[in-house]
């Protein structure tokens, strides 16, 4: 039921500026002309709002026949025989937003005053919740692609299985079992370096079949869900070219490559098995599939991207100078400080607040170069800060509205099946 809400969900985004000045409201003395008697040249309607009328097009509103408005049939119950036009007891701020989709040919923005609630209850009234549009969304293009599904039924069950986890109970049971078998995977990858527990070592030679039969029950199931995952999808070269399939695919390479390696016994060998091993630790993306939280976090390092870019420079350029005073302060006299290279650990170090205490100026200029590359530091990281938090907060509130929107029409669709007249 819930993918059935999430692929019907109207997405809309929440802006200051609406352009909603093509909208023209006239006073009660303003006359409307019914569609029952309107003329070829006369194809004008009134629509009355909770005492607030909108003046706009017949054509503009009939884009759309499969809602309440663009429907003759359905709207002809809200008809004033008398006013001659069509009167809605419905929200009057959030009625702006429901005509500017028809206006606008399909974009959906929800008044910055309206709340989430309201708004949703009235694209179910105004019956928006079955329309197909493109619109402007918070998520990036990774997160924001079409419903395309496989032609073949077969492959379209297999693909909204894995693609979509709250479409079935089925579904559900699948994400719940690969997002175990990633972190059971990930427990046992780290467990294993314990020295008594390395298969590696002598003493723990005794976990290698243990741990030979874990990873073989995890990376088989990885290797399953791609291979299924890959026969199913509707386009296979995007889905080739996806980030987060490239990393599923990265993180079972490395079990097929050690089974390859394993009749080696050089010292080429055990390079190449360290490195194998390392790639390894990429599975740890493979949860991004699976949290919404980490959408987020990308989302936000995304928009945020030119703020981290700028925040790098900045160190880089502090931490050049700080690095070069501090060497000739402390060059002859400290050995930590031996040339500026060296002086950059503890330049970054500094600037960052960190302060190990492993390096330190031992001459007087050498710690006043210390005190202003410490204050320096913070006020370099506390410049791009606020724009990364703000963005951050900005898509956090898109995830939490559409929670929200999940749960009204989630409500809505249980009282339909409940009560049919609904």
């Amino acid at each position: 039921m819930n993918k059935a809400i999430s692929s019907s969900l109207p997405i809309f985004s929440t802006k200051s500026n609406m352009g909603l000045s093509n909208l023209l409201c006239h006073s009660r003395n303003c006359e409307a002309l019914s569609k029952f008697s309107l003329k070829p040249e006369e194809n004008v309607i009134v629509i009355n709002v909770s005492g607030k009328r909108y003046e706009t097009f017949l054509t503009t509103i009939e884009r759309f026949p499969n809602t309440l408005l663009g429907n003759p049939e359905k709207r002809k119950h809200f008809y004033n025989l008398v006013k001659h036009e069509y009167f809605f007891d419905r929200h009057r701020r959030a009625f702006s937003g429901i005509l500017n989709y028809y206006q606008s040919n399909g974009l959906l923005e929800k008044p910055e005053e309206v709340s989430e609630k309201i708004f949703t209850q009235e694209l179910i009234f105004f019956e928006l919740v079955e329309t197909k549009q493109h619109c402007e969304d918070y998520n990036s293009s990774v997160f924001q692609e079409e419903l395309h599904l496989p032609s073949n039924p077969i492959l379209k069950t297999i693909w909204v299985m894995f693609k979509y986890p709250k479409s079935s109970r089925l579904a559900q049971f699948l994400a719940i079992f690969s997002l175990t078998i990633i972190l059971l995977s990930i427990v046992v990858f780290c467990i294993q370096t314990i020295p008594f527990l390395n298969p590696d070592n002598k003493e723990g030679e005794h976990m290698k079949t243990t741990w030979l039969v874990i990873n073989s029950i995890c990376n088989s199931w990885f290797t399953l869900e791609y291979l299924l995952r890959f026969l199913a999808a509707p386009d296979r070269l995007y889905f080739v070219r996806s980030i987060l399939n490239i990393v599923d695919l990265v993180s079972i390479i490395p079990f097929y490559l050690e089974f390859a390696f394993d009749s080696k016994s050089s010292a080429n060998y055990i390079i190449c098995l360290k490195v194998i091993r390392i790639l390894c630790v990429i599975r740890v993306f493979k949860l991004f599939r699976h949290a919404r939280g980490l959408h987020l976090l990308a989302n936000t390092i995304k928009e945020s991207f030119e703020e981290l870019l700028m925040l790098v420079m900045f160190l880089a350029i502090g931490a050049i100078l700080f690095a070069s005073a501090a060497y000739f302060a402390e060059g002859k006299i400290n050995s930590d400080f031996q040339s500026i290279p060296h002086s950059l650990w503890w330049a970054v170090v500094t600037m960052t607040t960190i302060g190990y205490g492993d390096v330190v100026p031992v001459t007087l200029a050498g710690k006043m170069i210390g005190m202003f590359c410490s204050i320096s530091g913070v006020l370099v990281v506390a410049i791009p800060i606020p724009v990364i938090v703000s963005n951050f907060e900005y898509f956090y509130k898109e995830e939490r509205n559409r929670r929200t929107r999940q749960k009204e029409l989630s409500k809505r669709l249980n009282l339909t099946k409940k009560i049919p007249s609904l």
